[in-house]
């Protein structure tokens, strides 16, 4: 796989690494909700995904977990989202984890939403390094989210980095800090990180975040609060072909639940059907619904 992107254009990777991390070092405005721009993987796993996400749902929630799943990917999907502002949005997204004598990962996301009142365009990048350790391996992650047109937003970027260790085949653990410099407290900065094991054709997984220093919209008096969430997410792939996934989200600070589920389909071997949906239990109206077709590695069966 030396002949891929970082095999033969090394100065390429080196100099978008350099862009992001520029990228990181800025915050101006409050960030938009993560949440309506989540892959269809991350919606039916209800947001969990910190220590082993892939493809673009790495861009989102880690960074460093880029590296994870060794394959070269290009997608293309459509997001749903409600609860106060409904929102469209059509993304895309390439990604390239497959092995290089450098040891990197890169991946750079686009989506466009419509809102009730008005449309943002959006970008979104990471690049990741791998250490081999022995039999464990170290990834660092750097990731950037520059949204463009958001409401009464004209332009904002924000950066995040991560760490990710694969302790053993089976045995995943990540950290993240999102939005790491905010401004006067317009991106509020998030910490985060999970673990995940593997056992035969089982995936489940525990995350957490903590949204730092949010302020408190029935507040008249600018009192901030840390909002603290809890994630587990359980995949099965039922045959090689097709898998199921299911999640549940609880917001501890405001005692709030959400539930997710999902399918993905591998069409031949290297075409990718994914469905997502998840839901505030107990509100209908907040919901995330995503779907997306992924054109995987040709060379290599695709990784649910």
């Amino acid at each position: 796989m030396s002949s891929r992107w970082f095999g033969n254009q090394p100065f390429i990777s080196g100099a978008v690494a350099v862009v992001l991390l520029g990228l990181a070092f800025q915050a101006e405005a409050q960030v938009p909700d993560r949440s309506r721009q989540y892959p269809s993987r991350s919606i039916g796993l209800a947001g969990t995904g910190r220590s082993f996400a892939s493809s673009a749902n790495a861009i989102f929630l880690n960074p460093a977990t880029l590296g994870t799943t060794p394959q070269y990917l290009l997608g293309a999907g459509y997001i749903l989202a409600s609860g106060g502002e409904t929102s469209h949005a059509f993304t895309a997204a390439w990604t390239d984890s497959t092995p290089n004598p450098y040891n990197l990962a890169m991946g750079i996301a686009y989506d466009f939403v419509d809102f009730e009142t008005g449309s943002s365009q959006n970008v979104h990048g990471a690049v990741t390094y791998t250490v081999p350790l022995g039999g464990l391996a170290m990834s660092v992650g750097i990731g950037a989210h520059h949204f463009g047109g958001y409401g009464e937003i004209n332009s904002l970027t924000s950066g995040d980095a991560g760490l990710a260790l694969a302790l053993s085949q089976t045995f995943y653990l990540g950290i993240v800090g999102q939005n790491l410099i905010a401004t006067e407290g317009e991106a509020p900065r998030t910490v985060g990180g999970g673990m995940a094991f593997f056992g035969g054709p089982f995936m489940i997984a525990l995350d957490m975040s903590a949204d730092l220093e949010v302020p408190v919209l029935t507040s008249t008096t600018g009192e901030t609060e840390n909002v603290v969430t809890w994630y587990g997410g359980l995949q099965f792939q039922m045959i090689p072909e097709a898998g199921f996934r299911a999640g549940i989200q609880y917001d501890a600070t405001h005692e709030v639940f959400r539930a997710g589920g999902g399918l993905q389909f591998v069409l031949g071997r290297s075409v990718g059907l994914e469905l997502g949906y998840m839901q505030n239990v107990d509100n209908g109206d907040d919901l995330r619904f995503g779907v997306n077709l992924d054109l995987y590695n040709p060379f290599g069966q695709p990784m649910l």
